[in-house]
Order: structure tokens, then C-alpha cells, then sequence
């Protein structure tokens, strides 16, 4: 009887024992398996599952490094966003000072630190406008501003204003009134040179 149940008792050990042995052996080459799956995710992971590469949020593939000429696109694109915010802002701060017959209730006392904040404006805009049409208009209007406020004449005001209402219409499709005066470079410059004779 003793005999028997040392000899159960011993298959149920052998019987433990190999169980033991194969879910160790399985746990091992589960986790081999997993591993190499582990290592397939990593490489596989910029590409989805259309095979399509995946970006982050700043559009950049796993691993990929922004070139200069991404670099210079993305500044390119803020320089952009800068100069429609100027554009628009500028022709609003005009339209007030001039627009809708303003002119004729003109105040120097009112609009001089005005239109000298809005000279200093540009000038930083300057240096990172790339075409030479839109630097040319953004210069017309700080010398028509400047030589308007020197002489006290807000005849130059007046063209500022129409600069910067074309500009507004081609840069950023604000139609407004739906009247173009044609003296941008930068669009239509049938009517620029109204802009020299004021200025020289």
C-alpha cells in the first residue's frame, strides 16, 4: 500500500516535474517570440498599416531629421503669416485715420504717434520679405508716412492707405469696398506713379 502510494506520489512529482518543464520552455520561447515582435514594432514603427510612413506632430517620420530647405519653408510660411497680420492690421489702422472720407476731420495731434508706430512696424518686416514687389510697396508706404508727417500733409496718408488697402485685397483677398486704386508693385502698378511724384 505504502508502495502504491510512493508510486503515485512519485508520478504525480515526475508529472510536476515535466509540467514545470514545459510551461518554463513555453514561457521562454513566448518570450523570445515577443521580443522579436517587440523588435519588429520599433523598425516598423514610422509605417502604418497601409504602408503609409506615420510623422509626428511637427510632420517629421520617426528617425527623420528636418532638412534646412523644411526649415527655411517653415520660416518662409511664419514670414507669410507676419506680413498678412501687418497688411491687414496697417490698412485697418489707415482705414480709421483716413478711410471713409476721414481725411478731411484729420488730427496730426491725434494720429502722429499713430502713424510713427506703424513706420516702426515695418521696418523689421522688411528684412524678411523675399519679394521684391511686396518690399517695394511695404518701402512706398513708410516714405509716403514719413514725408506726409514731416510736411504735415495728409495727402500722403491718403496713398499709404491705398498701398496698403491693395495689398490687403492681394495678400490677404479682402475685397472690402471692391475698389482697387492700382498702385502696388505687387498686384497692378498702372497708377505707382502717383506715388513717386508725391514722394520726390
Amino acid at each position: 500500500m505504502s508502495r502504491k502510494t510512493f508510486g503515485y506520489g512519485g508520478i504525480a512529482v515526475v508529472l510536476l516535474i515535466i509540467i514545470g518543464a514545459l510551461t518554463g520552455l513555453t514561457f521562454h520561447q513566448n518570450n523570445d517570440k515577443t521580443a522579436g515582435v517587440a523588435e519588429e514594432q520599433i523598425e516598423a514603427a514610422s509605417v502604418d498599416e497601409a504602408g503609409e510612413e506615420v510623422k509626428n506632430e511637427e510632420g517629421v517620420t520617426s528617425g527623420e531629421e528636418v532638412t534646412n530647405e523644411e526649415n527655411q519653408q517653415i520660416a518662409h510660411e511664419a514670414e507669410l503669416d507676419q506680413l498678412r497680420q501687418v497688411v491687414a492690421d496697417s490698412h485697418s489702422t489707415l482705414n480709421v485715420a483716413v478711410g471713409w472720407q476721414g481725411h478731411r476731420n484729420f488730427s496730426w495731434a491725434d494720429r502722429t504717434k499713430e502713424l510713427k508706430s506703424l513706420v516702426n512696424a515695418k521696418r523689421p518686416l522688411l528684412e524678411g520679405i523675399t519679394d521684391n514687389d511686396i518690399e517695394q510697396d511695404i518701402l512706398n508706404v513708410v516714405a509716403c508716412i514719413e514725408k506726409a508727417i514731416i510736411d504735415q500733409d495728409v495727402e500722403g496718408i491718403l496713398l499709404a492707405h491705398r498701398i496698403m488697402h491693395d495689398l490687403d485685397y492681394y495678400i490677404n483677398g479682402n475685397e472690402a469696398d471692391g475698389i482697387l486704386y492700382h498702385v502696388t508693385h505687387y498686384g497692378t502698378d498702372q497708377n505707382v506713379e502717383e506715388l513717386y511724384s508725391y514722394i520726390h
